[in-house]
């Protein structure tokens, strides 16, 4: 009610807090399921809505910490009406253990996480990778470019379609052969 006290507790209510309504009814809401960390917030809600009518989470459904009869937190899906009865101001609570929720979003972002770390090493494996197997063809093209300069190209590039293949003349790192005199 507007005076924060427990007026109506639920079977689901009673499965979700652990509490029975016996137990519940009468008590001071934020001492009951609050934790105790969120309760001078929720106190100073409740005084702000006697003082002005102003309430900033009414009919919004957010997601809150909630306290278990046990002492464990665990979050909930809140949200808040209000109703007028007889000239007294009470608010209904609909509320869903999203713990559940929580956890699998938790191990959603942990794998997220995971998996971007992994691309990261996948892309630097990559790039080292890259270069490592370039070297060896730089090589063979400042070869293939010092046998041309130095001797006129005693050591020639097959004659063969190699556009089919996909290797260009102009390319430095086309595959170099021996001159067929070698062979015979």
């Amino acid at each position: 009610d507007q005076f924060n006290q427990i007026q109506f507790w639920n079977p689901k209510a009673e499965a979700i807090f652990g509490w029975s309504s016996d137990k519940v009814i009468g008590k001071i809401l934020s001492n009951v399921i609050i934790p105790p960390q969120f309760r001078e917030a929720h106190d100073n809600g409740m005084r702000r809505y006697l003082a002005t009518g102003e309430i900033r989470v009414l009919n919004k459904t957010i997601e809150v910490p909630a306290l278990h009869k046990e002492g464990h937190e665990f979050y909930i899906a809140l949200t808040i009406s209000k109703v007028e009865l007889n000239g007294n101001t009470s608010f209904l609570a609909f509320i869903r253990d999203i713990t559940e929720q929580k956890s699998k979003q938790a191990e959603l972002n942990q794998k997220t996480l995971e998996l971007e770390r992994s691309n990261i090493q996948l892309h630097e494996f990559a790039t080292i990778a890259s270069h490592d197997l370039k070297e060896p063809l730089r090589k063979i093209a400042t070869f293939a470019d010092m046998n041309e300069a130095l001797c006129g190209g005693c050591i020639a590039v097959h004659d063969v379609d190699l556009k089919s293949h996909g290797l260009h003349r102009k390319n430095p790192l086309d595959f170099l052969t021996w001159p067929n005199n070698l062979w015979s």
